[in-house]
């Protein structure tokens, strides 16, 4: 066989051997307690890097490992703070829905008013009875 089809069956296999350890990571979110998760992790780091280390083109997925190994103790806290990034990632889109209107604002104040505006449940409430009124009062400058 050809050098080059050897090495695109390598690269195949590496590819499939990361997305195995990708999605054994997921076994650790299942548990129900920090210390369990602990465990978890400590053993699937283990088992991982044994995986990762006997083949170059898994590197990649080596850094991720010590990134995991590094940051393991915060990862079981999520246990005990029940913080996920979920509400983070929905300010995010906020933001960027914020940014999305902002083209015609004068000044950075408007557009920070339209952050606020559209994540505040209470101007949305405003906004939904009489849109043209909030929008005025917030956005109209004195010179303005």
């Amino acid at each position: 066989m050809s050098q080059a089809f050897l090495s695109g069956v390598a690269d195949q296999s590496a590819t499939s051997d990361a997305w195995v350890i990708k999605e054994k990571l997921r076994c650790i979110q299942k548990v129900p307690t920090p210390r369990a998760s602990r465990w978890r992790i400590t053993n699937y780091l283990k088992v991982m890097k044994a995986a990762v280390s006997e083949k170059p083109l898994l590197e990649p997925m080596g850094k991720a490992l010590a990134t995991l190994e590094r940051h393991a103790d915060a990862v079981a806290r999520r246990w005990i703070s029940g913080l996920m990034n979920a509400r983070l990632e929905g300010m995010s889109g906020l933001f960027q829905a914020a940014k999305s209107r902002a083209l015609g604002y004068r000044n950075e104040a408007n557009f920070i008013a339209m952050i606020y505006l559209i994540g505040s449940p209470r101007a949305a409430c405003s906004i939904m009875t009489n849109p043209h009124e909030v929008t005025k009062s917030l956005f109209l400058t004195p010179e303005g």
